[in-house]
């Protein structure tokens, strides 16, 4: 072989060879990862830190609802030498209505309708919707009851009166 030949099968070979490199480099870009290869760790979370807990303020007693608010209250008491337990209400117009009972005769409820006038309430009775008393009872508070105390009237021809004694927890 010739000097110029080989030089000019050498040359061939280069650019062979460069071409080859060039056409197949994108190819080894793509196969960078190798299967048998562990993908990198990734730096392990910080864990999160918990949570501080709530701590709720007590909250303040709520003030006993007034009259306006229309809440039925149980007051137990005595009419004359019976027992009583008074359930009534007073709403914001100040109407009272409710009913009481004698723990004797727990069957006959009595029906009660009537006013609140400030620091006093007057009440009808009515016992099988008839009108059968009239009581007036004044307020009494101390620091720890709310009491009503006043007189019962009965309606002829009965006409008996009763001293009214009824309170509850403030």
């Amino acid at each position: 072989m010739n000097p110029s030949d080989r030089s000019s099968t050498v040359l061939r070979a280069t650019l062979c060879l460069a071409f080859l490199l060039i056409s197949v480099q994108p190819l080894f870009a793509i196969a960078k990862v190798k299967p048998e290869e562990k993908p990198k760790a990734q730096p392990t979370p910080r864990p999160k830190p918990k949570p501080k807990p709530v701590v709720k303020k007590p909250e303040p007693p709520k003030p006993a609802p007034t009259p306006s608010e229309n809440v039925m209250r149980k007051y137990t008491g005595s009419v004359g030498k019976y027992s009583v337990v008074f359930n009534f209400r007073i709403d914001p117009a100040s109407r009272v209505t409710g009913s009481y009972v004698m723990p004797a005769d727990p069957g006959m409820i009595l029906r009660l309708e009537g006013d609140n006038p400030e620091g006093e309430i007057i009440l009808r009775e009515y016992t099988r919707e008839k009108l059968t008393a009239n009581i007036r009872l004044k307020r009494v508070l101390s620091p720890t009851r709310i009491s009503w105390e006043g007189t019962m009237y009965n309606t002829p021809p009965d006409n008996r009166v009763f001293p009214v004694s009824i309170s509850r927890p403030r």
